[in-house]
């Protein structure tokens, strides 16, 4: 197994050079090179890489790697002063993606929570795709790439609430207030884990690991960081991509 994992980064990369490449003398984005490069060779197109386990695992640490590797560029103080951004312009997008569902849905027959649970699959957006391409076009510090950031982190943070709901709409026995109480709690939690993640545990330990001047320590650290933050984020139902991010 091992060895077919190794092939199939092999492939992978390969394809990936190739595309990109071509992309580049084309002037197209890398990122919708990378998504051709799937396309191509996934399960659905040429079957060069066939087992879907193998997929999905590549695919969650691209993900997690490209958020972890935008989310070093973006600081938190860059995040507060587009918290309006979020809840204002996130909030119509995933409302009006809802209010837009149930309109269409009721067209089709479709009763409200069926039509309610269909807007919320709407609403979400591809961070990882928004994120690059900003990062490498626009800018996370351009008027344009904060608006376009802050919709596109918006939705993923409507996903714990989402995953509060969904049990309502299907007519599942849920305790509601119960419920409530854990999903406050989660978010208490990740506020504070950053605040004192950034305020008093990080700076002093990537301080003291830069001390020593080794290149692959520091690293092994970084990455440990970016392992640990996820981790931690996929236990309480955040997304990984948003957990990269965060790390």
């Amino acid at each position: 197994m091992e060895h077919l994992l190794l092939r199939d980064f092999l492939i992978i990369i390969g394809t990936s050079i190739f595309v990109v490449f071509l992309f580049h003398k084309l002037k197209l984005p890398s990122i919708v090179g990378f998504l051709l490069t799937g396309m191509l060779i996934g399960p659905f197109g040429l079957k060069l890489i066939s087992d879907l386990s193998h997929v999905q695992l590549i695919a969650e640490v691209g993900v997690i790697l490209i958020l972890f590797s935008v989310g070093i560029e973006f600081s938190l103080t860059k995040l507060f002063s587009i918290k309006r951004n979020v809840f204002v312009g996130g909030g119509l997008q995933v409302g009006l993606a809802i209010a837009l569902s149930v309109l269409l849905s009721s067209f089709l027959n479709f009763d409200l929570n069926q039509s309610i649970f269909i807007g919320f699959l709407i609403a979400q957006t591809s961070t990882v795709l928004v994120m690059k391409i900003i990062s490498n076009r626009l800018g996370t510090d351009s008027p344009a790439g904060r608006i376009s950031l802050s919709i596109s982190i918006f939705p993923d943070l409507a996903i714990l609430p989402m995953f509060l709901l969904i049990p309502l709409l299907v007519g599942g026995d849920v305790n509601f207030e119960e419920e409530i109480i854990i999903l406050l709690g989660k978010t208490l939690f990740i506020v504070g884990f950053i605040f004192v993640s950034v305020k008093y545990i990080m700076p002093n330990l990537i301080f003291q690991i830069a001390k020593t001047r080794i290149k692959e320590l520091f690293i092994l650290v970084v990455l440990s960081i970016c392992i640990i933050t996820v981790w931690i984020s996929s236990l309480i139902g955040i997304s990984l991509a948003l957990g990269g991010f965060i790390a």
